[in-house]
This record gives structure tokens, sequence and C-alpha cells, in this order.
């Protein structure tokens, strides 16, 4: 049904608010059809980890390629030899893909150093009053040294 040009539509006319078009519905049915085909003890970790070991076998294999060369012999006579014929850019090639791989899943396995950060507020004992010096030296005198550290040395902070 067509509306002359210029002409105002119905108020109810087109698509109501909140209906998914048809590129919409696809996506949705793909994202569901995809959820139901993946196990239900699938790791995504754990394939990242194959996926740089894959990378990692594969970089192997391209270094340790041959290839067939004829050569004479000392008696003159031809004959097929294998030499070694890495595949150099390939490996590194391969080698790339497993860093990239290793990288995605490092944060995941290893804590960042940087993460980790310690603030010691720096207090100066002269500030203190008689009974707060006291009462810090009973503290510390409760604290249980290092092993191994013995007459008030503890570990050093940076």
């Amino acid at each position: 049904m067509a509306f002359p040009k210029g002409a105002p539509r119905p108020p109810d006319a087109g698509r109501k608010k909140g209906t998914p078009n048809k590129r919409t519905i696809a996506i949705r049915e793909a994202m569901a059809r995809a959820v139901e085909a993946r196990p239900a003890d699938f790791d995504s970790l754990e394939q990242m980890r194959l996926v740089a070991k894959w990378f990692l076998g594969q970089a192997a294999e391209a270094m340790k390629r041959t290839r067939e060369v004829v050569e004479k012999g000392e008696d003159g006579k031809e004959r097929k030899v294998l030499r070694s014929a890495p595949d150099v850019k390939l490996a590194a090639d391969h080698l790339k893909n497993a860093l990239s791989a290793l990288k995605e899943i490092a944060p995941y396995e290893y804590a960042r150093k940087a993460s980790i950060h310690h603030t010691v507020r720096a207090v100066d004992p002269s500030l203190l009053t008689d009974e707060q010096l006291d009462t810090l030296i009973n503290v510390l005198e409760s604290v249980p040294s290092p092993s191994g550290l013995e007459g008030g040395e503890g570990p050093t902070l940076n």
C-alpha cells in the first residue's frame, strides 16, 4: 500500500517501536545457534593455550624442514641427499602468532607486578607523645621477627 508523495502516514503505519529488523533477528538467531553448539565444558582459556601450542609446533616443524638435493658422490654417481632447509620466515610468523596468543593468556594466569603497590606512610617519631611511643614499642615487640633475622633487623622497604 503506497502513500501519495507528501501525504502524511496514518498514525499506526510502519514497524512498532522495539520490533527488530531482519538483520537483528538473523544476528540473534546466529548467536543462539552458536551458544547451543558450544559444549558445556568449553574453556576459552584452554582453547587459547591450544592455539599457542599449535603455532609453536608449526614453528618447530618449519625449522625441521628438509629438501632433497641431487649430488655427485666421490665415485661420480648422482645420488639424492636430504639437506636441512628451515623456513625461517614461516617459523617467525608462527612464533609471532603464538606470542600473540600467549599475551592474551598471560593476564589470566599471572598477576602483573605493577598492579601490587604497597605504600608506607613515613612516621616522624619526634612528633609522637610518650604514650604513643610506648604503644608503638609494644606493638613492634609483639610482632614476630621474620625467620633468620635477629636483633631487630627487618626487611628493607623500597
